[in-house]
């Protein structure tokens, strides 16, 4: 790794201590040293493989992707790919890479050469092709979403510097998709050392990139150490150091703001947001990001293949009062299955009202007089607003209970309960969504995709609609924003109508970032571009 200027900042000198301490070596502090409190460990260094909001956060300060995304989700921008051409309606993309990227090294490591084509070409066959020697294998519950293998008919080297991609049809979230950190380009002489060499399971756990950060140091359940880059292609961070530390209490991570001992924290507890907006030396920032709460349906198992049971449930549901006592102001009730900061958005759709009278003669109209008893299947799992799961189930089954259904409760852990509702054996169940690209198609239609009539793993609600999925497969094949969006509309008033699923919430984002960092700006996207913020002295 780059050796450490010996500059000393007496100011950081209690925290730098602190951390030497942690990680067990020592360093002189640098001049701008910043500090994230994070919730969790990463649970991988691999990209696609990526499950938690703490592996996107590291990979995305060591890896580049093609594109990059604005952080409303709605564009893409040059990355490693300087600019792009669209053909044959959105068919084929031609890239053409920047040139001077340089790559990280490792002690045993030393780069021969700059980013090129092969690169981008050995990342796009892991993820693409079964016999890969590095094949990336899609995670369920993550990058398999988009079923990205299926997109791609062809990968073509055109020049050191240009690459062609030819799609099996045209796709509209594929520049989104791209700018994902599931899609960080790797490089192929590393990964061709490593695997000459025998030790090809060191690829994802010393990783290079051509990012802004260099991983110089990791210890599990403590934090991470990175150092700035400094050969990077593009604006030199005007940080000199970059420390993660590990904290799962979210007040043990609001106490470390406090005292200066970290600059950014994500996620407080709604017990601390009081002081925190009494606290003259931070500012709290709140923003809807890509991720949806909702109610599903097995809609093949009786009685939820009849509309008007659905119907009944959702009018049984008291879905201000629901958000407002589990969430308070950490969430925004969902009216669509979309937030409204994403494209797209249908503002004509609006939420029913509490009506549990009405519920009941829907219930007795559906053959249903008189209720039911079902089962609720939730998890706790990691995902924005799983923690609150039992909370929300409890208040499902109290309102359900009014109109006789009466419900029970069975929480899973994330792999069985992935497995169950992949499976279809679950009756209802509480699902935490999130978008892996802040496009439209991941929430509208990935988790209701069929083919041949027939619903895929993935779709838990185990729903088909014939008009639902020409609007989406039409909206997907077609690579203009302003036509998708329209579709997109349509799509989502069906889903009101047809009902596979009940929107709950949309769970807000929340840092807590400490007045000295300049630069800072809220995504659609749970990373940080650290690469950007400035440090300025603490007063």
């Amino acid at each position: 790794m780059n050796a450490m200027p010996s500059r000393f900042l007496k100011s950081l000198a209690a925290v730098v201590l602190a951390l030497a301490a942690l990680f067990s070596f020592n360093f002189a502090a640098k001049a701008k040293t910043l500090v994230y409190c994070i919730a969790e460990d990463p649970d991988t260094f691999r990209p696609a493989a990526s499950l938690t909001p703490a592996s996107f956060e590291v990979t995305h300060q060591i890896y580049d992707r093609l594109v990059r995304m604005e952080a409303s989700g709605a564009r893409a921008v040059s990355s490693l790919a300087g600019h792009w051409q669209m053909t044959e309606g959105g068919k084929v993309y031609t890239f053409h890479l920047r040139q001077g990227a340089n790559w990280h090294g490792t002690p045993n490591f030393h780069p021969t050469r700059q980013f090129n084509a092969d690169d981008v070409i050995f990342t796009l066959e892991r993820l693409t092709k079964p016999d890969h020697p590095y094949y990336n294998a899609p995670v369920p519950g993550g990058f398999d979403n988009v079923a990205f293998a299926k997109l791609i008919e062809s990968i073509e080297k055109v020049d050191d510097y240009t690459v062609r991609v030819t799609l099996t049809s045209p796709n509209g979230p594929f520049l989104a998709t791209l700018g994902t950190d599931y899609l960080s380009i790797q490089s192929k002489e590393y990964a061709d050392q490593l695997l000459k060499a025998g030790t090809p399971e060191k690829f994802d756990l010393e990783p290079v990139g051509t990012g802004p950060f260099v991983l110089a140091k990791h210890r599990k359940g403590e934090g991470l150490h990175f150092v700035v880059f400094p050969k990077y292609w593009a604006w030199p961070p005007v940080i000199d150091d970059l420390i993660f530390i590990v904290e799962p209490d979210p007040s043990a991570r609001w106490q470390k703001v406090q005292k200066g001992d970290c600059h950014i924290m994500s996620q407080p507890n709604p017990a601390d947001l009081e002081a925190i907006k009494n606290n003259d030396d931070v500012q709290l920032t709140s923003w809807v990001g890509s991720n949806i709460q909702y109610l599903t349906f097995n809609a093949e198992k009786k009685p939820f293949d009849n509309i008007r049971v659905r119907r009944a449930i959702n009018l049984a549901l008291n879905k201000e009062a629901l958000v407002k006592e589990v969430y308070g102001d950490k969430a925004k009730i969902a009216t669509t299955s979309i937030p409204s900061t994403m494209w797209s958005f249908n503002k004509a759709v609006k939420n029913d009202p509490y009506y549990p009278s009405p519920a009941k003669k829907l219930l007795t109209e559906a053959g249903q007089k008189g209720g039911f008893p079902t089962e609720l299947l939730i998890t706790p799992s990691w995902q924005p607003g799983a923690e609150a799961a039992q909370k929300v189930a409890e208040i499902v089954r109290k309102n359900l209970a009014e109109i006789g259904v009466q419900v029970e409760i069975k929480s899973v852990d994330a792999a069985e309960f992935y497995k169950r509702i992949n499976n279809g054996e679950h009756q209802m169940a509480l699902i935490h969504f999130m978008s892996i690209n802040a496009d439209p198609d991941s929430i509208l239609r990935a988790p209701l995709t069929c083919e041949n009539d027939k619903p895929v793993p993935g779709n838990t609600a185990r729903w088909c609609d014939s008009d639902y999925q020409r609007l989406t497969a039409n909206a997907q094949k077609n690579a203009y924003y302003g036509e998708r969006g329209l579709l997109y509309q349509r799509a989502q008033a069906i889903l009101k109508r047809k009902m596979p699923w009940i929107p709950l919430a949309h769970i807000l984002y929340r840092d807590v970032v400490r007045k000295e960092i300049e630069g800072y700006k809220p995504s659609m996207f749970i990373s940080h571009d650290f690469a950007r913020y400035r440090l300025r002295p603490h007063k």
